[in-house]
């Protein structure tokens, strides 16, 4: 007769059984396509000189600007 197994140790080898199918199946959607930095017909983009020199705080509320990402006033009302 076979030990009594915990009801965790059941489900994390169900888990353990499904990782392999789902990593193949994420592997099969990945192209390098898809995480191309520029398009082939482009010529390659140089970063921002100015945030490239300044401290990390201000390039950081730069992007955020940039991206409209930042806390303004107006979100804060």
């Amino acid at each position: 007769m076979p030990l009594p197994r915990s009801l965790a140790h059941l489900k994390r080898e169900i888990s353990e059984k499904k990782w392999p199918e789902a990593k193949a199946w994420a592997d099969s959607r990945i192209t390098r396509k898809k995480y191309q930095y520029y398009r082939q017909q482009e010529k390659p983009r140089k970063p921002d000189p100015v945030p490239a020199k300044s401290n990390k705080r201000l390039t950081v509320r730069l992007y955020q600007l940039k991206t409209g990402h930042y806390l303004a006033g107006e979100y804060l009302k």
